[in-house]
């Protein structure tokens, strides 16, 4: 999958890229190389609808749903287990490894667990070698006894293991009405990790039939004054299918980028009519509604979206424009994808000013926000203050999103040289990444955050563009998972795909705050690729907003050079060695800059020489 990259799994061992123009650069899975995001084509032809899995399972992977008919699995987790086809056959698998591991995923959050977390509970006292090997022979088990089924309801990848939303209902599950002690009754694995999961689940349901009504009623009471969107049923002509079509996948578009944030506080009409469970038990108080329109002619359709301010009835904000109604089906329609970025901005926007309207206290998703707000600003004080706000947020149904820009937060100490490449940090990076995947594996911004952190810090650029794939997968209207893989092609020797991966990148997130790092990743693909005036374009940009960057300083003194712009050079380098007192190209070797060693990365060399950048080891 991976030889045409240039990739080896020895980490930063990528002396072989030196010549990239005698590489067979193949596509890779999903078809990003050569032909990325030319007008005809933005993605890959795709078969399966892909959405963010996120927890309340509402907004999660729906490419099966239409092919389901209706739910097609019960499943029994109190006394003997039970696997039941919608048509009564009974298919529960024989073994115990088996059962234990769907009653495992059956019970977590969107009903999908991670590979790496099943093996720890199932396999904890083998080597991961065997631990894996023993999960692959217990999903053949499975999907071997579910038969035809298995491909319909079960979601199987390298990540993680799941079941499609709506395809299960979990029968006897109040705890009401079910001893505790029941639950998982006569499953032994033998395995302590296992025990004391089970332990800790039946102490759950022993505690749920007194508590849960009054933590439910206390949860209700708080949640009457926060802040919701209510999605409107879309406005369409009477029988016409193909616009319902398109008016739900832009739905879906908005709702996927905001749930991937951490807004969850979302009424979806449109659930509720279809399912009332589905709809949520939280009466939350909507105060902006989403609507939108859609007619078709032909093969183009015209789309209207608004968002209303429901207590006076107005508009805050709205688009509209005409596209191909099949290309927006099959995520191939940029324009759209960009109209979802500004339409999920604006919710943001009409949140943070009802609770400044209302003094409404600010939830997990808001100091989420805020802290990669911080983030970007880049000083020392604000890396600092987003790490303490996001430490606190762990706990929390929004500790998958922490942890995974805490990581990140990281490459920016490492790149503004606040901190060096150490063991430690190595450590809790490797850590804080491991644990965001386990919680919400099926994130694209938790996805494009890891493959970040394995190609800029581990130099596993393998792993980095499983992650990276995975992630434009999941979501291909994620603006930061455009942007971080963009970098990841400079680094193996394919600055070309990656200034089209950084341009696309950009225009989805032209009204981004953070606009300037994609600017910056612009930057650096253009001028190794010897686009110098384009780069400089996009490195004054960059600088405009964020003249402390180091990233930007010494691209932009490099492309300079190339460009025959001496005194910009020059000039450049003194801020930079300003920002980077001592700077030298041997220091960005010691530093463990990736992508050095490749042809393109040594002409970025060549330009810090022209500006006059030391070089001792010379």
């Amino acid at each position: 999958m991976f030889d045409g990259l240039g990739l080896t799994k020895g980490g930063r061992d990528c002396t072989h890229m030196r010549n990239p123009s005698q590489r067979d650069c193949r596509r890779s899975q999903i078809g990003l190389y050569q032909d990325l995001l030319t007008e005809e084509s933005v993605l890959y032809d795709r078969e399966i609808k892909y959405c963010s899995q996120t927890p309340d399972n509402r907004y999660a992977y729906s490419g099966k749903e239409t092919r389901l008919g209706g739910r097609m699995l019960r499943v029994k987790l109190f006394g003997p287990m039970q696997v039941l086809g919608s048509d009564g056959r009974n298919l529960t698998p024989p073994s115990q490894k088996s059962r234990a591991l769907l009653a495992m995923i059956t019970t977590a959050d969107g009903m999908r667990r991670s590979r790496t977390w099943l093996i720890d509970r199932l396999w904890s006292e083998k080597p991961l070698a065997l631990g894996q090997t023993s999960l692959r022979q217990t999903l053949r088990e499975i999907r071997k006894t579910f038969g035809d089924l298995a491909d319909e309801v079960l979601i199987i990848d390298n990540f993680t293991v799941a079941f499609v939303p709506n395809a299960v209902v979990l029968e006897d599950f109040d705890g009401d009405l079910v001893s505790a002690a029941d639950f998982l009754e006569g499953i032994d694995i033998g395995d302590p990790e296992f025990e004391e999961w089970l332990t800790l689940e039946r102490s759950r349901f022993s505690r749920s039939a007194g508590a849960e009504p009054r933590a439910r009623q206390a949860e209700t009471e708080r949640d009457v004054c926060r802040f919701a969107l209510r999605i409107d049923f879309p406005v369409i002509q009477k029988d016409d299918g193909k616009a319902r079509r398109v008016a739900d996948t832009l739905i879906d578009g908005v709702v996927r980028l905001l749930a991937e944030d951490g807004f969850k506080d979302i009424q979806d009409r449109r659930l509720a009519a279809s399912d009332a469970s589905a709809a949520g038990p939280r009466p939350h108080r909507a105060a902006v509604a989403f609507r939108c329109a859609v007619r078709t002619d032909g093969e183009m359709a015209s789309v209207s979206m608004m968002l209303i301010e429901l207590g006076e009835e107005r508009a805050v904000w709205s688009r509209s424009f005409i596209a191909n109604g099949e290309a927006i089906l099959r995520g191939r329609d940029t324009d759209s994808w960009v109209v979802s970025q500004n339409c999920a901005e604006a919710v943001w926007r009409e949140k943070e000013l009802a609770q400044r309207r209302e003094r409404q206290g600010e939830d997990g998703a808001d100091r989420v926000r805020a802290a990669v707000q911080d983030m970007f600003e880049l000083g020392v004080s604000d890396l600092t203050r987003a790490e303490q706000d996001l430490r606190s947020l762990i706990p929390s149904r929004h500790g998958s999103l922490a942890l995974a820009w805490l990581a990140f937060l990281n490459t920016f100490r490492i790149g503004q040289r606040y901190a060096r490449h150490e063991n430690a940090m190595h450590a809790e990076i490797r850590e804080l990444s491991a644990k965001a995947l386990e919680r919400d594996p099926g994130n694209a911004l938790v996805l494009a955050l890891n493959g970040h952190t394995q190609s800029y810090v581990f130099g596993n650029f393998l792993r980095a563009v499983e992650l990276f794939e995975a992630a434009i997968r999941v979501n291909p209207g994620r603006a930061l998972a455009w942007d971080l893989y963009s970098v990841l092609h400079g680094y193996i020797g394919q600055p070309d795909a990656g200034l089209r991966c950084a341009r696309y990148a950009r225009y989805l997130g032209f009204h981004s705050p953070y606009r300037y790092y994609y600017n910056a990743s612009c930057l650096i693909t253009a001028g190794l690729s010897g686009s110098y005036r384009e780069a400089i374009h996009y490195g004054e940009d960059a600088m405009a907003e964020k003249s402390g960057y180091i990233t930007v300083l010494r691209h932009l003194t490099a492309s300079y050079a190339h460009a025959g712009e001496n005194e910009k050079a020059k000039e450049t380098l003194k801020r930079l060695l300003h920002v980077e007192p001592g700077f030298s190209i041997d220091r960005l070797r010691e530093a463990r800059e990736p992508g050095l060693e490749t042809l393109y990365g040594q002409n970025f060399l060549k330009g810090l020489r022209k500006a006059g950048v030391m070089e001792v080891g010379k």
